[in-house]
């Protein structure tokens, strides 16, 4: 009892003993906890449990148990498809069934009671079955019902229903279909559901998901790319030849072919200079003012006995970046501007990769030289230079080649329809190994996905330029019938692979 002190006569009111008697009392007594249980565990839906959910479903006439079909089990091939499944389909048979009931948990029972709450006092709309489905299925996808007309309707799941689920919509009356009219259960995951165009919504094959491809060529596994990327160079022409001569196509360059540069200085060398200037190229007025840049260069070393200073300069003839190697070695002697990476390679020769980031307001165009020191040149010393690149980014690409013309620009490769095709610009090499990082979807039924790390999905043979990204990835097909019959047909799923 609340307010107890209330209750007792003013007479006794100090009495110490007979308060205190009648205060234990109403400790004894008091109904509180109960109350509170009975309202928490009972009287509302949104906390009921066990027997209090049963006392709900009696009120909306629904119970809490559902019958699944009994699977097959794993069998022979004289068991035959009517009594036994295949490898992977099903488990080891582990004696009799004893019951095919399924009792319902506490939180998909009180889904359930408040779904069939609701159909209770609903019209039989789509607005009020989808509401229902919402309230069956809530957070699980896209649920919705479709008027196929001819007295047919589709409940249609953008997602994979439990077989308990799939037998509460078709034994417990939650979803009932109007006097007359077919329901029709369609499971279905977009966009991995093999469909046609006109289907607006399917997939032609499983969704793969390319995060990168590489090609692993002459310079080791490359990233490829899908947007352009540009050679400012002309390997066949250096425009910059002071104090020096250069003989083309003299030996073998580290990407297999007979175009390494032969660079042979003067007979009385002071400021030897080689290298290439975008002025009177279609690039002099390309403008590189606050990007990133990189000039790439092989070298081989001859008779040279000095270091090499490797310069990026805007169109002016302003240093961008300036870094001195020792091109026999592959040795650092100085970075005054950017950075440097030195990569090595079999034969003795040597990658060095200059980045520089243009300075706001930098003149057009670019000039990039490979320079031997002055101050140390020695007459008609020799080196090689091949396979050069100049191009925007802070990083080395891979190699671009170049025609007579100044520079190159290429698109690696273009991804087909949902990346089921992957065709390169230029046939990959034979023996070149094409793989790639990314994810297919390979088992829509469950949701499972495998997710490739560097998987090889191609070797290039110097011709071929479109590859299948697609093959022995399995997919799965979705068809659905219509009964004949007042009541339920559900879709069947068919598993198929491509």
């Amino acid at each position: 009892m609340q307010n107890l002190e209330q209750t007792i006569l003013a007479q006794y009111a100090n009495s110490p003993t007979l308060n205190s008697v009648v205060q234990a009392w109403n400790s004894e007594l008091d109904p509180t906890t109960n109350i509170n249980n009975f309202y928490n565990n009972v009287w509302n839906i949104e906390t009921a449990t066990g027997y209090g959910l049963q006392v709900w479903g009696r009120i909306v006439n629904i119970g809490n148990t559902v019958s699944l079909p009994a699977g097959m089990p794993f069998g022979f091939e004289e068991a035959t498809t009517a009594s036994a499944a295949e490898f992977g389909q099903s488990n080891f048979y582990n004696g009799t069934q004893t019951t095919s009931n399924y009792v319902l948990s506490d939180p998909v029972f009180r889904s359930l009671i408040l779904a069939k709450a609701l159909m209770n006092i609903s019209t039989s709309t789509s607005p009020a079955y989808n509401q229902i489905l919402m309230t069956l299925f809530p957070g699980r996808g896209n649920a919705y019902v479709t008027n196929l007309g001819n007295m047919q309707a589709r409940l249609t799941f953008e997602f994979t229903l439990q077989p308990y689920e799939l037998a509460i919509i078709k034994q417990t009356g939650a979803i009932t279909p109007p006097t007359g009219v077919l329901f029709d259960v369609m499971q279905v995951q977009l966009p991995f559901a093999f469909g046609f165009a006109e289907a607006d919504g399917g997939s032609a094959f499983p969704a793969v998901v390319i995060n990168s491809i590489y090609a692993a060529t002459w310079q080791g596994n490359q990233l490829q790319y899908t947007t352009p990327r540009t050679n400012y160079l002309d390997n066949a022409a250096l425009n910059v030849l002071t104090q020096c001569t250069a003989t083309y196509n003299n030996a073998t360059s580290p990407d297999g072919t007979t175009d390494a540069t032969l660079i042979t200085l003067s007979a009385a060398v002071t400021a030897p200079v080689c290298g290439w200037t975008s002025a009177g190229t279609p690039f002099s007025s390309t403008n590189f003012s606050g990007l990133a840049t990189t000039f790439s260069v092989y070298v081989l070393v001859g008779t040279l006995t000095c270091t090499v200073d490797l310069f990026i300069n805007d169109g002016s003839g302003t240093l961008q970046a300036n870094s001195t190697v020792n091109i026999a070695t592959g040795a650092i002697t100085n970075i005054a501007a950017g950075g440097v990476v030195v990569t090595p390679l079999a034969g003795g020769w040597y990658c060095f990769a200059i980045t520089a980031t243009f300075a706001g307001g930098s003149a057009n165009g670019y000039e990039c030289y490979v320079t031997p020191d002055a101050s140390s040149a020695n007459d008609n010393q020799t080196f090689w230079i091949a396979n050069s690149q100049f191009e925007s980014g802070a990083g080395q690409t891979s190699f671009i080649p170049t025609s007579t013309t100044s520079g190159a620009t290429v698109t690696d490769y273009t991804p087909g329809v949902d990346n089921s095709t992957v065709t390169f610009s230029v046939a990959p090499a034979a023996t070149v190994a094409l793989t790639w990082n990314g994810t297919a979807q390979s088992n829509i039924v469950s949701g499972d996905s495998a997710t490739a790390q560097n998987a090889l999905f191609g070797t290039g043979n110097g011709t071929t330029t479109t590859f299948n990204m697609t093959n022995n990835l399995p997919i799965t097909i979705y068809l659905s019938g219509l009964g004949s019959a007042t009541g339920f047909n559900t879709g069947t799923l068919f598993e198929g692979y491509s």
